[in-house]
């Protein structure tokens, strides 16, 4: 590339250089064509989901999510299950008992009913914030039991999940 055109039709990965985000998904990949046409796909967005899954929510409406959220009456995945496990142990403290915000930090629902995208979430979780306090956890976590966290805070954030500990089955 140069001032800003690509001069070779191609597969090119947009990686951040900042130590720990490409390992936290924060790259993109952008195509190329020999007619010249380019298009951007964002990191992790080759596993796209296009199944969905209608629920109720607590409070009467009806939601579709990209993930399965219970595998028979009020019993979740293992899934949703771990992420609850993995929230209620590790992230609780600053996010709040069932993600509904804390001392130190904000309620997740709220983030994710706004703007935050399923992908923003988990780079963000798994490289941190240092300057707003909130740690790296790539250390601690993969990306697949971040995703889990994610699928279990999305859950709450659209009331298909009540408070309290998920029955799993």
């Amino acid at each position: 590339m140069s001032d800003g055109l690509a001069s070779k039709a191609g597969t090119y990965a947009l990686v951040c250089g900042v130590p720990g985000h490409e390992a936290a998904g924060m790259w993109d990949v952008l195509k190329v064509t020999r007619a010249g046409k380019a298009s951007l796909s964002f990191a992790g967005s080759g596993t796209t989901r296009t199944k969905r899954y209608t629920y109720k929510t607590t409070d009467g409406k009806t939601v579709k999510l990209d993930f399965p959220v219970y595998v028979r009456d009020h019993f979740v995945t293992q899934r949703i299950f771990n992420g609850f496990a993995y929230f209620d142990e590790y992230c609780f403290r600053c996010h709040g008992t069932d993600a509904v915000g804390g001392v130190y930090a904000p309620d997740l629902r709220t983030a994710l009913n706004s703007s935050v995208t399923r992908e923003q979430f988990i780079s963000i979780s798994l490289a941190g914030i240092p300057s707003g306090g909130m740690p790296a956890w790539s250390k601690v976590f993969s990306r697949d039991d971040m995703e889990s966290i994610y699928e279990y805070v999305q859950a709450r954030a659209v009331n298909v999940l009540p408070v309290g500990r998920p029955n799993s089955g």
